[in-house]
C-alpha cells in the first residue's frame, strides 16, 4: 500500500543552524533554551549554565563562542560570549555572522565570525586564538582554505590580503577589486589597480608561468599541473606552475584531483593520468568520467559506477542517476532521477549514500528521500552532504537526521 509522503519544507538557514546546533551542543555539552525571560544554555543535566537573558543565542562555534543578541523586543545589538558566559565582544555591533564556508566544529580550518558595526564596516574574529581585527574593511571574502582573507580597504576600491592569524598584511591594498580574486587552492588572480592585466600569484608570492602560445583553461590548484590549450592546434594538455608543458595532445583534459586527472584522447578514449602525464589506465568507452577522492565515477544515461584507480568496479547501479554531491566528502550521494512523490509542486527523490570503498551506507530500496528544495541547494553548492557527520533525510514519510553510520540521531 502506498504511504503518502508528507513534505516538510526546510530553509537553508534553518537546516544549517539546526544541524550545526545539534552537533555543537553535543561537542560542547551545552544546549540552548528559549524561555519567556530570554535565551540561554543548560547542560545535559538540565542545570542552567548561562542565564536566559538574551534575545537570541547561537550554538557554540568551534566549541568556544556563541553569538548573542540583546534588545527590548528583538535582537538589535550583537556580541560574542564564551562557554562561561563572559563577553569576548561586547554587544555593540549591528550584526555578527559565521563564515559558513568554514568548519567550526573541527580544527582543520580556523573558524571566523564576521562583525559589522553601525556604519556597515566589517571585521573578523578568529575563533581559534580570539584575535579581533576591528571593523576596518568595506568587505571581506571567505578564506577558502587559505590563511589569507581577501579584503577591501575602508573608503577605497583597493583590495588586499590579510592574515587570519593576526590581521597583518600579506599583500598590500593595491589590487583592483573588480579584477582580483580571493585565494583558493593556494592561488589568487591579482591585477594591480590601473593595470589591464594580472598574474596568478601563489600564497608564497611566486608567479604562475604561462609559456607563449598557450592559454590556461582552468585556475591553478595547489602544485598540480593546470589544463592549458595549445593556441595553434586547439588541443589540450597541462602546464606545471614553473611553465613546463605536458602533452598538449588531448581532446579534453580535467583538473587534477588527489594527484590524478582524466583525459579524452583524439580517438575519444578516456584515460587516467598521474601527475607527470603518464597514462595509468584506459577506461571503458561509453561513459563520462570524473575523479572523486581516490575513486573514479563513471556515468552514462543508463548507469553510474564507482571504480578504483586499477579500474575495478566497486559499485554499479543500473539507473539514470545524478550525482548530487561529491567534492572531498567521504560520502557520495546519488539520486535516481525518479520523482517518488509529488504534492503541491513538491518532489522527493530516492537517494543512495556510498562510502569511498563502494560499500553502500544507504541503499535506494531503504526508502530514504531527498526534498527537491534540498536538491536545489546541492545544485548551487550551498549545502554539503554531511555537516559534521549528520545528514537530514526523509524516511517513511518523516524528516530526521542520521549519522555517517546510518544511526538515527534525531527521529
Amino acid at each position: 500500500m502506498y504511504i503518502k509522503k508528507w513534505i516538510i519544507r526546510i530553509s537553508i538557514l534553518y537546516l544549517t543552524i539546526t544541524m550545526t546546533s545539534f552537533s555543537a551542543a553535543f561537542s560542547e555539552g551545552l544546549f540552548p533554551i528559549n524561555l519567556e525571560t530570554g535565551s540561554g544554555f543548560i547542560d545535559s543535566t538540565g542545570q542552567v549554565i548561562i542565564q536566559p537573558i538574551y534575545q537570541s543565542v547561537t550554538c557554540f562555534f568551534s566549541e568556544k563562542y556563541s553569538i548573542v543578541g540583546i534588545g527590548s523586543e528583538y535582537a538589535d545589538s550583537f556580541g560574542v560570549i564564551d562557554s562561561t558566559g563572559s563577553f569576548i565582544l561586547e554587544p555593540l555591533y549591528s550584526n555578527i555572522v559565521p563564515d559558513l564556508s568554514v568548519s567550526f566544529m573541527k580544527s582543520e580550518k580556523p573558524g571566523i565570525l564576521y562583525v559589522y558595526d553601525d556604519m556597515n564596516k566589517v571585521g573578523f574574529l578568529n575563533l581559534q586564538n580570539g584575535f579581533f581585527s576591528g571593523c576596518l574593511y568595506e568587505s571581506i571574502s571567505p578564506p577558502k582554505d587559505s590563511p589569507f582573507l581577501y579584503a577591501v580597504a575602508a573608503g577605497s576600491q583597493n583590495a588586499g590580503y590579510i592574515r587570519i592569524e593576526d590581521g597583518s598584511l600579506a599583500f598590500p591594498f593595491a589590487y583592483d577589486v573588480y579584477k582580483s580574486t580571493p585565494f583558493e587552492n593556494q592561488w589568487a588572480w591579482m591585477s594591480m589597480t590601473g593595470n589591464t592585466d594580472g598574474n596568478w600569484i601563489k600564497e608564497d608570492g611566486s608567479v604562475f608561468v604561462i609559456p607563449a602560445g598557450y592559454t590556461l583553461i582552468s585556475s591553478p590548484q595547489n602544485n598540480y599541473p593546470v589544463p592549458v590549450r595549445d593556441d595553434a592546434t586547439g588541443y589540450q594538455g597541462y602546464c606545471s606552475p614553473n611553465g613546463t608543458i605536458i602533452k598538449p595532445e588531448y581532446f579534453y583534459v580535467s583538473d587534477y584531483s588527489n594527484g590524478y586527472a582524466i583525459v579524452e584522447t583524439k580517438a575519444h578514449d578516456w584515460c587516467l593520468l598521474n601527475e607527470t602525464g603518464d597514462i595509468l589506465l584506459t577506461l571503458p568507452s561509453g561513459f563520462s568520467y570524473q575523479i572523486w577522492r581516490n575513486r573514479i565515477i563513471a556515468q552514462n544515461e543508463q548507469s553510474i559506477r564507482l571504480l578504483n584507480f586499477s579500474g575495478k568496479v566497486l559499485f554499479s547501479s543500473e539507473f539514470q542517476g545524478t550525482i548530487i554531491e561529491s567534492g572531498n566528502s567521504p560520502i557520495l550521494i546519488l539520486h535516481d532521477n525518479k520523482t517518488m512523490y509529488q504534492e503541491d509542486g513538491e518532489e522527493l527523490y530516492h537517494i543512495c549514500f556510498l562510502y569511498e570503498d563502494g560499500a553502500v551506507l544507504i541503499p535506494f530500496e531503504d526508502n530514504y528521500f531527498l526534498d527537491e528544495s534540498l536538491l536545489e541547494m546541492y545544485d548551487y553548492g550551498i549545502f554539503s552532504p554531511f555537516i559534521d557527520g549528520f545528514q537530514c533525510v526523509y524516511h517513511d514519510g518523516r524528516c530526521g537526521y542520521i549519522d555517517m553510520n546510518k544511526n538515527v540521531v534525531i527521529p
